[in-house]
This record gives structure tokens, sequence and C-alpha cells, in this order.
């Protein structure tokens, strides 16, 4: 996502990304509904996670609070629930695993866990975004491997 040629880590909030897609489970096909990247230092916001600004795009562009939306299914006239699925850089922060669950998708996919996204703080110093998980609280409730 980001390149040591790119923007300062510090002026884009590190290299946390987010995408939500909804999945047609028929046939397996996903389409793109929003993205979202970490905004926290440039907006001064500690909320603005990726995965919470991707979860607040998403909402916004479907019109309602949840991603929990159901449709008419056009052959039986069935009510489905739509499925929605949300891709992260890294596991989630307790903060953001909360707004996940809260939010109504489906399915969870981290490219990477806390564990490999801190080494990389700890590798390069141009990337040092270890503080993110360096706090005494549980930052990490569950490992992508589980998902």
């Amino acid at each position: 996502m980001f390149s040591n040629n790119s923007r300062s880590l510090f002026d884009t909030g590190g290299p946390f990304g987010c995408a939500i897609f909804e999945r047609d489970v028929e046939t397996g096909e996903a389409a793109l509904i929003a993205l979202g990247m970490n905004r926290v230092v440039p907006l001064a916001n500690s909320t603005l996670h990726g995965e919470t600004v991707a979860i607040q795009m998403a909402q916004k562009k479907m019109g309602l609070f949840t991603l929990q939306i159901p449709r008419v299914d056009s052959d039986t006239g069935e009510m489905i629930i739509r499925r929605f699925e949300l891709f992260t850089s890294t596991e989630p922060c307790a903060m953001c695993l909360g707004a996940i669950l809260w939010s109504g998708v489906a399915r969870l996919v981290c490219a990477a866990t806390k564990d490999q996204a801190s080494a990389i703080g700890k590798k390069d110093n141009k990337l040092n975004f270890y503080y993110v998980f360096s706090s005494s609280l549980p930052m990490c409730l569950f490992s992508s491997n589980k998902i």
C-alpha cells in the first residue's frame, strides 16, 4: 500500500487500510463497496482507523447504519441477507473489532497478524509504527488464522 517513496507514514497515519466488498453468494463474485485508510494523524482523530473509515463509507453508500441488508431474491421472492466482507491489512485493534462486529459484515479477512505488522517497525525505522501495538491493553482479541 505504501512504499518508501510515498508520502510519510506520519502524514497518512501509517500503512493500514481496509476494503469492504459485497459477495454474491451464488456466483462468488465480489464488488468493491468502500475503501478506508488510516486518517488518525492527518485529521487528529484517534477513531479514524482504516476499518472504521471503510465501515462509515460503506454504510453511507448503502444508506443504512448496518451492513446486514436484506434483499428479495428475484427468482424465489425470498428475503436474503446481502453478504458484506471486510478485508484489512492487519488484525484489528479492540476498537475496530467492536465496530466490525456491530457493522453487520459477515466475514473478516486480515492480511497480517499484529506480530507481523509490529515486526516491520522493528526492522525499519522509516516504517516505525510499532507504537500502535505497544499498549498494555489487549489490542487484538483473535488471530486472523482463526477466521
